[in-house]
């Protein structure tokens, strides 16, 4: 998935939550992506604040754009471990190489504030 397609994605769901939350004009966004997507956080901002959010309930929004850690689960020994390096070989704590990750895949929403319709 490219840049324009979370863009558009991201879009789509900050006005059904500004709908939920009865506001009319979003003033800040705080967007957390998980580091394991890779995604190109400059460029994801920038095509956010330039081509997306111009003429929208975003348009004068306060972007802050978070990158989440990646976690991973041991599926040997349940251990919880921050890997350093992008390609994780193997468990510190047994040294099974079956993981599951529990954090750091996912794009999401933390917090949306703005002005609410009277």
């Amino acid at each position: 998935m490219d840049n324009m397609d979370i863009a558009d994605d991201l879009y789509l769901l900050i006005k059904d939550l500004a709908e939920e939350e009865n506001i009319h004009s979003v003033k800040y966004i705080k967007l957390v992506i998980g580091k394991a997507l890779e995604v190109n956080k400059k460029g994801l901002f920038k095509k956010l604040q330039k081509d997306i959010f111009p003429g929208t309930i975003c348009k004068n929004t306060k972007l802050d754009i978070v990158e989440e850690s990646v976690k991973l689960k041991c599926r040997k020994c349940s251990k919880i471990m921050t890997p350093d390096q992008k390609f994780f070989v193997y468990c510190n704590y047994c040294g099974g190489h079956d993981f599951d990750i529990i954090q750091g895949r996912k794009i999401y929403i933390d917090k949306i504030e703005g002005k609410t319709k009277q």
